[in-house]
């Protein structure tokens, strides 16, 4: 009716809706609220420059989430793969830990806090430099975060002019490294399939063009 309505989601609508199937969402549900209560108190035990750092507070709270993970009893691995847990974590989230609700992106690959834990849990990001970068990098490369050949190259080639990135910059970085994969590579399982010198060289191009007009 033209609203946006939260609502609880226990699994995709095209699984069959047992009863079995419905008393363990119910659990994870339980697990869920009270998990997430205690990460909401954590919260207050945070500095106030990591509150107003915007990079370091998601990354806190896509650890929190990963630890979260971890101990969840309830919790199955397609619940992450189809992303019904994002918004599942969201609706009990205290109002400093949400973000404007995005119905596109909500229980998506794109969601807010699926981008906090991969921040948390994905490693050679230290070249990113603020959220905004992060967002519009993974946005635009998520093969690329997801390749375990990619990222160290890149931490090495761009961590020397990190300060002088602007957010805009990690996209553009991730579209012409993007366009450069040559075509039939562009899922991440593929990229790491490269020789490593192939990815060097498209990296190393890329990274010309930014010091020139960076």
């Amino acid at each position: 009716m033209g609203e946006d309505r939260e609502i609880t989601h226990y699994i995709p609508e095209d699984v069959p809706l047992t009863r079995e199937r419905r008393e363990k969402a119910d659990r994870l549900d339980e697990e869920l609220k009270k998990a997430v209560k205690e990460i909401n108190k954590r919260y207050d035990d945070l500095t106030s420059s990591d509150k107003n750092n915007e990079l370091n507070k998601w990354k806190w709270l896509g650890n929190e989430i990963d630890d979260l993970f971890k101990e969840t009893k309830n919790l199955d691995q397609i619940d992450v793969d189809n992303n019904t847990i994002w918004p599942a974590l969201g609706q009990y989230l205290r109002k400093e830990l949400k973000r404007g609700f995005d119905a596109r992106r909500s229980g998506t690959k794109k969601d807010h806090y699926r981008k906090c834990w991969l921040l948390a849990t994905i490693p050679d990001l230290e070249w990113i430099n603020s959220w905004s970068g992060w967002d519009a990098f993974i946005d635009r490369g998520e093969q690329l975060v997801m390749s375990k050949k990619i990222m160290p190259i890149l931490k090495e080639s761009f961590s020397g002019i990190v300060s002088k990135l602007k957010p805009k910059d990690y996209q553009k970085i991730a579209k012409k490294i993007t366009e450069l994969i040559p075509s039939g590579t562009t899922e991440h399982v593929n990229i790491d399939l490269m020789e490593e010198q192939e990815i060097r060289k498209i990296v190393d191009s890329v990274y010309k063009e930014f010091t020139i007009n960076v």
